[in-house]
């Protein structure tokens, strides 16, 4: 005979649950575990103070660090010419005259140049070959005539620069030296701007003392020299200038010449005909002669720049 396990009511089953999950709900929920102490600090020895050796100048490139742009550098150092020169600026340029109007023996070639140099020294010289009336001018040359000129500035904001020349020429013991002041005029406060407008560079040396074989004359020279250009007109066209009035060297009798002091003048106009090639003209004054003071000169000149 088979025995049925005993009911339980339906009811008093969820009653039974119920209790266990009310009594097991309102147990305590233990707390977290305390996180661990932080490891002591490892002491570091004291290290004495050394001065670091000077850093170079900080790199601008993309990687470079914000702390090596804060780090104090010392002052830039003064100006310094290109990588591989030793001048800041200048030009060389070459002149070729076959064309005279009167005197044949004046200038049939001569050589300019200019150098800006550091420390404020600039330097300015030219040779002259004179042609040879009685052969032909480009194979034979009648004498030269030179100047050197080393100038020296004092202070840029000062239009006033110290020089020396050296004059050497053909002829026996005539060689000379110079020294004296140049006038900036085209720096010159006011006047300097007035001249710039105009497109105008204008100087004057002043010659207070010359050394040469003349001992018993003091003699004394005035050489003014300029250029202007014409950008609002064409900028191939230029004119330049210079006048060189000497004084008491005692040669009027001597070569009967016309004027006590006399003076020596070109004025060159000249127009860009391609690249640095120019045409040129000039218009000389050369008191030194006795006869034929005025002379026209036609001809060439290429300029090199740097």
């Amino acid at each position: 005979m088979i025995r049925r396990a005993p009911r339980i009511p339906l009811l008093a089953l969820i009653a039974a649950l119920s209790v266990a999950t009310l009594a097991r709900a309102q147990e305590p929920i233990p707390a977290p575990p305390p996180p661990p102490p932080p490891p002591e600090p490892v002491p570091v020895e004291a290290v004495p103070y050394k001065n670091p050796e000077p850093l170079p100048a900080p790199s601008l490139s993309a990687d470079t660090t914000p702390n090596e742009q804060d780090t104090p550098q010392p002052a830039p150092p003064a100006a310094q010419p290109p990588p591989g020169g030793n001048t800041f600026a200048g030009f060389l340029d070459f002149n070729v005259y076959p064309y005279l109007a009167n005197d044949k023996s004046d200038s049939i070639f001569s050589i300019n140049m200019l150098a800006i140099l550091p420390r404020g020294f600039s330097y300015f010289g030219f040779v002259n070959f004179n042609g040879d009336p009685k052969r032909n001018p480009f194979m034979d040359s009648g004498g030269f005539y030179s100047e050197h000129t080393l100038n020296y500035t004092f202070w840029d904001k000062l239009p006033i620069d110290a020089l020396i020349q050296y004059n050497p020429r053909t002829g026996p013991a005539n060689d000379r030296f110079r020294v004296g002041v140049r006038l900036r005029v085209d720096a010159v406060p006011y006047l300097g701007d007035l001249l710039k407008k105009i497109y105008v560079s204008y100087g004057v040396n002043f010659h207070f003392y010359q050394l040469d074989h003349q001992t018993d004359r003091y003699v004394t020279q005035i050489e003014q020299f300029g250029r202007m250009d014409f950008p609002y007109l064409d900028n191939r066209l230029y004119i330049s200038a210079f006048g060189d009035r000497t004084f008491n060297e005692g040669l009027q009798k001597a070569l009967g010449l016309r004027r006590k002091n006399p003076l020596v003048s070109e004025i060159q106009a000249g127009v860009r005909l391609y690249d640095q090639l120019y045409f040129i003209y000039e218009f000389r004054i050369l008191e030194y002669r006795a006869a034929d003071v005025l002379n026209h000169a036609i001809g060439g000149e290429y300029v090199a720049k740097w």
